[in-house]
């Protein structure tokens, strides 16, 4: 349809302009995409926050369980028929407890045992005091939970400077202490396994090794 103009000229009609069927679809395809990548990245996101929080617990009870142990090992000190002696998984000993903080007092000696149970998947301490009696027997304690496998290893001191440490799966009593002690824990942390092993010295054969220059490194320090 055309306008004639008073000049003899015609003019096309104005239409407005608008979205088809086909560009709204389009567009709301988009939107739709846009919005599910949108909400798969912050899913994601949440779940690896969540993981890597429950990730450091487990891991960090048992480094504070191990350097309990370690604390345990460096007051041990010999003392008559109640030496030390341990399996693979269990130890027992005695150390010298100090009930001053400022170390004024002279301390007690105490019975130390450390005991993993494979059914409750614990490990636990016990510590008497052989002063008090049975008084002193506080019992077994769980100082860390959740652990899959614990495995304990002995170092004795080898005959010469040229040899290394021969390390086994027991310390029977009667043989004084070993230089060190193994530990390697499994665990399950956030849902991953996660495997510690670490070395610890005993502090009355501390001088003994640095005099040496023995080497009793067993394994890494730590492993994941």
């Amino acid at each position: 349809m055309e306008h004639t103009m008073a000049a003899g000229t015609t003019r096309k009609p104005q239409y407005r302009s608008a979205f088809t069927l086909l560009e709204m679809l389009i567009s709301v395809s988009i939107l739709a995409l846009v919005i599910t990548v949108i909400t798969a990245a912050l899913y994601s996101g949440i779940v690896v926050w969540e993981q890597a929080g429950g990730y450091g617990a487990g891991r960090m009870d048992a480094i504070v369980a191990i350097e309990r142990l370690e604390s345990d090992l460096g007051n041990s000190v010999p003392f008559f028929e109640n030496n030390f002696s341990g399996n693979a998984d269990s130890m027992s000993f005695t150390r010298l407890v100090h009930d001053d903080p400022g170390y004024q007092a002279v301390g007690r000696i105490c019975l130390l045992q450390y005991e993993y149970d494979a059914k409750t998947k614990e490990l636990k301490r016990r510590i008497a005091d052989f002063s008090a009696g049975d008084a002193g027997d506080a019992g077994f304690e769980t100082i860390l939970s959740g652990v899959e496998r614990m495995k304990l290893t002995y170092a004795e001191a080898p005959k010469t400077r040229t040899e290394a440490p021969l390390w086994g799966n027991s310390w029977t009593p009667g043989h004084g202490l070993p230089i060190a002690v193994g530990i390697e824990i499994e665990i399950i942390d956030g849902g991953r396994r996660s495997v510690m092993a670490r070395t610890l010295l005993m502090a009355v054969r501390v001088e003994q090794i640095e005099k040496e220059g023995m080497n009793v490194s067993e394994q890494p320090t730590q492993k994941i």
